[in-house]
Formats: C-alpha cells, sequence, structure tokens
C-alpha cells in the first residue's frame, strides 16, 4: 500500500511544481524561515494512535552560505500505540494474531540538505534513530508472550516539499535504506508447535540480537509550519 501511494504522491507534488512557475508580484524567498515544525499527516490514519513530529533549524557554516540551498539539523519523535502483529516462536516461525497491545517510541537526530526550485524543493537527509517497541500478546497469540525490543538505526531519506505559502507546506519523504542494530528479549507463558497444533502451558524466555536491513517506502507525509 506504501508503495502505491509514494508515486501518487510524488505525482501530485509535481504538478504543484508546474503550477507553481507562473510569474507573481513578489518574487518566493523559501529561505525567509529559519525553522521548520512538522507533523505526519499519514500518522494520523494509522491503525493505532500516533504520529512522526519533526523539528528543523537551519544550519550554515563558514563563511560561503548556499544560494540554491538550505542545510538544517532535524530532530524527530515517533510514536504510535499499535504493535509489530507477529513474534517469532520458539521455532523462528512467526505466529500472526489479529490484535496486539503495545507501542513504539523513536526519537531522532539528523542532518538534511534542500534544494530550492521556486515553490517546489528536493532534499536528501541522514538520520540516526533509536527505538523501543513492547508488545504484549498474552491474550491475542497462540503462544501468548510479551516482547521488548531496543535498537538503534541509521537511515538514508529523500523526498520533496511544496510551498503552499512561505509559512506553510507539504512534504512526501521516502527512507530506501536503512541499517539496525537490535536485542530482542521474547517472555513466552505457552509454547504453540505448529506442526502438532498442540499449547504446552510452560514459562520461558528468549533473547536474540543482531541485525536489519530495510526499507520504508512512504515514510511520512508532512504538513509544515516555517517560522
Amino acid at each position: 500500500m506504501k508503495k502505491t501511494l509514494l508515486p501518487i504522491c510524488l505525482s501530485f507534488m509535481f504538478i504543484l511544481s508546474l503550477l507553481a512557475q507562473s510569474p507573481t508580484k513578489e518574487a518566493f524567498n523559501p529561505k525567509k524561515y529559519s525553522k521548520m515544525v512538522e507533523i505526519d499527516i499519514k500518522g494520523l490514519f494509522n491503525s493505532g494512535p500516533g504520529s512522526n513530529f519533526i523539528y528543523r533549524t537551519k544550519h550554515e557554516s563558514g563563511d560561503f552560505v548556499f544560494v540554491d540551498r538550505t542545510r538544517y539539523w532535524r530532530l524527530g519523535l515517533s510514536i504510535n500505540g499499535s504493535g509489530d502483529r507477529s513474534v517469532p516462536d520458539r521455532d523462528g516461525i512467526s505466529v500472526r494474531t489479529g490484535q496486539s497491545h503495545g507501542f513504539y517510541f523513536s526519537p531522532s537526530a539528523g542532518h538534511e540538505t534542500m534544494f530550492h526550485m521556486g515553490r517546489f524543493n528536493l532534499f536528501y537527509a541522514y538520520i540516526l534513530s533509536p527505538y523501543y517497541q513492547y508488545m504484549d500478546l498474552t491474550n491475542t497469540s497462540k503462544s501468548p508472550c510479551i516482547a521488548h525490543n531496543v535498537g538503534l538505526a541509521i537511515w538514508g531519506a529523500g523526498g520533496m516539499r511544496y510551498y503552499l505559502h512561505e509559512r506553510f507546506s507539504l512534504s512526501v519523504e521516502t527512507m530506501p535504506l536503512g541499517i539496525s542494530g537490535y536485542f530482542k528479549k521474547v517472555k513466552y507463558y505457552a509454547f504453540y508447535d505448529p506442526t502438532t497444533g498442540v499449547r504446552t502451558n510452560i514459562e520461558f524466555s528468549t533473547k536474540d540480537m543482531g541485525f536489519n536491513v530495510g526499507q520504508n517506502w512512504l515514510s511520512s507525509v508532512g504538513f509544515t509550519y516555517h517560522f
């Protein structure tokens, strides 16, 4: 679904950029304000409560300042009430469940460079993002458990921004590559054997750590206030 929404959002913003080429009485200045506060509109429609918030502040170093681009430091916070809906069984097989109770929390920090083309802008960024995920599947899973997942991810991101006004803009961001290290601890209250269909009431814990490589093709669709 996210891969389908991405080209639609990109096409919409490209059309807006063409419309923005008409001459105006007053020149538009995307560098007028140095700070941004953004909320992820897409996040408001997730299956659980939560969204992404991003704060940006202009970063210019040295005596030379680019005319066609602006660099920003960015700080973000992602909070979501819908946890992962699959948890590995003892034998490594994932059990899908209809519901899960938990939350996902992830602050982030990074650097962003935005290239100005009138009201239409392109940007890229690199982001460092630690995260914590809690999942309670004691009432919904064939193998009831509580899981804690802690990790640190490094993301490469890019996207486009369209200015509705010097103070308001819309953006689409994608993260085509992310590398994360994680540590997961799961406490099970029963063991389900998928080959026999038998569940044994026994308590045991598992620990796992490693690295993941992933993508987030439509990480945010943001509405931004500039000040």
